[in-house]
Formats: C-alpha cells, structure tokens, sequence
C-alpha cells in the first residue's frame, strides 16, 4: 500500500513530521507492537536513530518523537517495523530528493507492507529449505539470537544502552 503523508502534493517539512508521528503513535494506540528483527540489536530512542543511520535497514523506535533536524536527516526507505495478530506490518517513508530545504515545503511518500507471520518468518529460512521452513527457521533461531547478543556486547563497549525491556514477538520464542 502506497500514498502521501497528507492529501497536499507539498508540505512543510514539520507538518510532514507530526503527521508521520500521529500515525505511528495511531498504530502503536491501536495495538500495533514495535518489532526488533531478531539478528538486530534491541534499542530505542535516539540510540536506534544513531544505529540506523549508520545501519540501513534497522527499523526506528515509533514512540520516539524525532526533532525536525532527526527527521530531515533520515535516509529514504527508513523503516519501522510492527507485530500485531499473527501479522508483521512494515512502514517506509520516502521523501522527493529536490525537496529537502527545511525552510521550503517537501513531498513524502509512504509505503506500508502486511506480511502474515509464517511469510515473515520464511525470510529467515534459505529458498532450497522452504519445504520444512518450520523446523529450518527453529535451527536458525539460535544463531540469529547469537548475531544479536554478539552485536548488543560489542555497543555495549561503546557504551550504548540496550533496551533490555524489549520483548520480541513470542513467535521468535
């Protein structure tokens, strides 16, 4: 599913920013929970924020309001990434690259993706293993989790926090 951030062809580059953070705080209201993918260190905040601009991909904490100077900074593609009923939802925003003064208005484009949890969950197994994916993504689980706790030492060296509070989807139990 595509679309704009509002109805406008343009909009103000803050304007843009609250209305992307309604709809995340929407989704999270609504029962929406934030998901880690399970290779990926656990954090939140401003810390997520650091850790994905310099690692594409790592979805954004939605309860973390961004500043107009984080927002602006934000790559194409930055994703955010829910669980909720058996169902992996994954939001991205994009922005038009002639139109990122902060000072004039902007153009956004959102796209969102449902995935059901056994689709989700077979992106981990290799495509010659998908006839017992079940059992494959079971055998995988403990080396993901290990690529995690492995990633988490190495930030908390650097001392980065890691949201300890974080559950994962009980699917990745």
């Amino acid at each position: 599913m595509n679309g704009g951030v509002s109805d406008a062809e343009t909009i103000s580059h803050d304007d843009a920013r609250k209305q992307f953070t309604a709809l995340l705080h929407a989704l999270s209201a609504a029962g929406w929970s934030k998901v880690i993918p399970i290779s990926r260190p656990r954090l939140k905040g401003e810390q997520a924020l650091a850790y994905a601009l310099k690692n594409p991909g790592y979805p954004l904490d939605p309860s973390y309001d961004l500043s107009l100077a984080q927002w602006m900074t934000l790559p194409d593609g930055t994703p955010w990434l829910f669980y909720a009923d058996h169902v992996f939802l994954e939001i991205k925003l994009y922005r038009d690259p002639n139109r990122l003064d902060p000072h004039k208005r902007g153009a956004y484009f959102v796209t969102s993706s449902l995935t059901a949890q056994d689709a989700y969950l077979r992106g981990y197994v290799d495509d010659e293993k998908l006839d017992n994916w079940k059992m494959e993504f079971r055998k995988e689980l403990p080396a993901l989790k290990q690529a995690r706790e492995k990633k988490e030492a190495q930030l908390k060296n650097d001392n980065v926090t890691i949201d300890q509070a974080y559950q994962d989807p009980a699917v990745f139990q």
